[in-house]
């Protein structure tokens, strides 16, 4: 049962991180090219 709690909570911890890494790469991503619009719609 140890053994099952563990391997679990490795794909939890794996989850977790990809879900960053997937939030990340939108704030860095997305953002910008939200500010360039923003920026560029007035002219």
């Amino acid at each position: 049962i140890r053994h099952i709690r563990l391997r679990t909570v490795r794909l939890d911890t794996l989850n977790l991180s990809t879900v960053q890494l997937d939030t990340v790469l939108l704030h860095t991503v997305f953002l910008p090219t939200v500010l360039l619009r923003t920026l560029f719609l007035p002219t």
